[in-house]
């Protein structure tokens, strides 16, 4: 999808590097505590509790720890993208 669009693509390093294998021009590999600055939003990685990897036609693939985003928009809310982690006990 990110390749159809010519979307960018902001995950840890490994996973970057994975999805510009298969064709996503446009990526941003980073690592736990990064922060990129895209248009008014600014896109800081944390750490979560989950497991990170990327199948396809050859298996599952390694794409680096598992996070998630806090996203702070200028002069609007921050948001935090947990994925599936692992945020709230039972």
């Amino acid at each position: 999808m990110a390749a159809k669009h010519d979307s960018t693509v902001v995950a840890m390093y490994e996973l970057a590097t994975w999805v510009a294998g298969k064709g996503v021009a446009k990526t941003i590999g980073m690592n736990l505590g990064g922060t990129v600055q895209l248009g008014d939003v600014a896109a800081t990685m944390v750490e979560a509790k989950h497991s990170a990897g990327a199948q396809d036609e050859t298996g599952t693939h390694y794409v680096g720890v598992a996070a998630g985003y806090v996203l702070a928009v200028a002069d609007g809310p921050v948001l935090y993208h947990a994925g599936d982690t692992a945020v709230f006990g039972i």
